[in-house]
């Protein structure tokens, strides 16, 4: 497929601003693009926004990495093709501002993403080029992605064991990785704390919308956070359901566990004994004494780096990790079922999880499904 021609093109209609928001993982991409795809996110005037997506852009990463590899792979004039789509569905759409989100996007190798960048959108697609992040804290990091792996059926171990298997991979240092993002692009690259105090309005759609577009004269209508996280109870109840999964595809598993917990969410919370007493506070997934210290030992370096480089000498990460080890607890929470289901419970859990597993040995496309009845219900 041959790039289309772009050396002729009314460059005056085209977006003032095209910005890449990059994720990271766990740091409210999920709002983002919900309020994005659902036309939540209202500029004043004349302003808009074109964002080519009913859902994200994490397919992305591929045609990206298929160009890093060179011609000679085999899909590559099909990777280039949809890159220059993407550009010319952006340049064409006359409006103010051009989107492409997908947390996905981080994981491209920065230079890569650059050089991307500079051939396919530069120039071509819109007047000025952003690329925004957020950072979630080390501590919040990694009990929030424990708790979605777990979610999705990818992890069924322990908190501990999934804190060493994320240090030996170095997943949770931030330091190296952000920095080759601000070596490549400079100015044009912006990285925000995921820290409520630090969002305008304490809201990740609202303080995306700002920094990306330089902009206060917008407003979010009708949309409330995406990708809740579980209370302790209910991640363990999933737990428990997708360990009768594990055979499955992972990408079904994915889905099966986004949908359960979009089910659970909806769910009214469990009130207390008498009608006028008011619901508790759910409990969540928490560091306890032993693991917090480990993870402030192993994190604090990366933290005082990153709060030097990107945040002003604002001690915001380490205060953050500071606080995880004063709030930790002084012991481990118990994720074992029998902690909180009793055996009349564990049994019809149980029951209920095996009818599913004889429904999805069904020819039907249940990925699909589920993450459609997601989406639909994200975008209402």
């Amino acid at each position: 497929m041959d790039e289309p021609e772009t050396e002729s093109a009314d460059v005056s209609t085209r977006p003032q601003r095209l910005v890449f928001h990059i994720g990271d993982y766990k740091t409210g991409s999920t709002s983002i693009q919900y309020a994005y795809a659902g036309g939540k996110v209202r500029f004043g005037g004349d302003a808009s926004v074109v964002y080519p997506t009913n859902n994200q852009h994490n397919s992305l990463i591929r045609p990206i990495k298929t160009v890093g590899i060179g011609e000679s792979h085999k899909v590559y004039s099909r990777a280039v093709g949809k890159l220059a789509q993407l550009a010319e569905t952006i340049r064409t759409s006359s409006t103010s501002y051009g989107l492409i989100s997908g947390e996905t996007l981080q994981d491209v190798k920065p230079q890569l993403f650059r050089q991307v960048v500079d051939e396919y959108f530069r120039d071509q697609a819109a007047d000025q080029m952003r690329v925004v992040a957020y950072v979630r804290p080390h501590a919040a990091r990694l009990l929030s992605s424990f708790a979605e792996q777990s979610k999705l059926g990818w992890f069924q171990g322990s908190l501990e064991q999934f804190s060493r298997r994320t240090e030996r991979l170095g997943r949770f240092s931030y330091f190296d990785r952000f920095s080759g993002w601000q070596e490549q692009f400079g100015d044009e690259f912006v990285l925000r704390p995921m820290i409520r105090s630090e969002l305008r309005n304490q809201s990740v759609i609202d303080d995306f919308t700002a920094v990306a577009f330089d902009t206060s004269d917008f407003e979010v209508v009708g949309h409330a956070d995406a990708n809740q996280s579980l209370s302790l109870s209910d991640l363990v109840g999933v737990r428990f359901v997708q360990a009768r999964y594990q055979e499955k595809g992972k990408w079904l598993r994915h889905a099966l566990g986004c949908e359960l917990a979009r089910l659970l969410a909806a769910q009214p919370p469990v009130d207390q004994e008498g009608d006028d007493q008011p619901a508790p506070k759910p409990e969540r997934v928490q560091l306890h004494r032993e693991l917090a210290e480990q993870v402030h030992a192993f994190y604090i370096e990366d933290a005082k780096k990153m709060d030097q480089v990107f945040f002003d000498g604002r001690p915001l990460l380490q205060t953050e990790l500071d606080q995880a080890l004063e709030n930790s607890l002084p012991e481990p929470q118990p994720l074992d079922v029998d902690a909180h289901f009793s055996a009349a419970s564990q049994r019809q859990l149980g029951a209920m999880a095996d009818l599913v597993v004889g429904m999805l040995d069904q020819d039907v496309p249940w990925s699909n499904h589920f993450r459609q009845e997601t989406l639909t219900a994200q975008l209402a």
